[in-house]
């Protein structure tokens, strides 16, 4: 009896400490899994806080672009307006241009009739002795008028 107990008590002894081992590797081994666990976290919050960042970086260009496309749509609405005061400034300034055109021929006309002015009125005037001039018509009855009285009277 002795011997069964020593026995039993042996192989129970034995049973245990291979008990103790497996449960000392399974818990090393879940120990090991709980660490790579522990690490695929830490990386899968990384990755979250970047995809977070990018997140928050693709919102904040959505509402610049918002902004943007906003601002563009008021221009566009001030666009037609735009386009016929344009169209009426081209009117204008044909009409202009016509009216500058018609002026200067007008202008060119008139120094014409001022130059020809000036020369029938240069024309008109002689110069007499004593630094005067004098309308060609009066000096031409002066003459006349000194030529019958040079002339002996038949």
């Amino acid at each position: 009896m002795l011997g069964i107990g020593v026995g039993t008590g042996g192989t129970a002894f034995l049973l245990r400490n291979r008990d103790k081992q497996e449960t000392e590797q399974t818990k090393n081994g879940y120990e090991a899994e709980v660490d790579t666990l522990n690490g695929q976290l830490r990386d899968l919050k990384t990755k979250m806080e970047s995809v977070r960042e990018e997140s928050k970086r693709y919102w904040d260009d959505l509402q610049k672009e918002k902004k943007l496309r906003v601002s563009a749509e008021e221009k566009s609405k001030v666009i037609p307006g735009l386009e016929s005061k344009l169209d009426s400034t081209k009117g204008e300034v044909t009409t202009l241009s016509q009216e500058n055109n018609e002026l200067k021929k007008t202008v060119a006309n008139l120094e014409k009739e001022l130059s020809d002015e000036r020369q029938s009125f240069q024309e008109s005037l002689i110069f007499v002795q004593g630094s005067h001039y004098l309308p060609a018509a009066v000096v031409r009855r002066m003459m006349r008028q000194q030529d019958a009285a040079s002339q002996p009277d038949d």
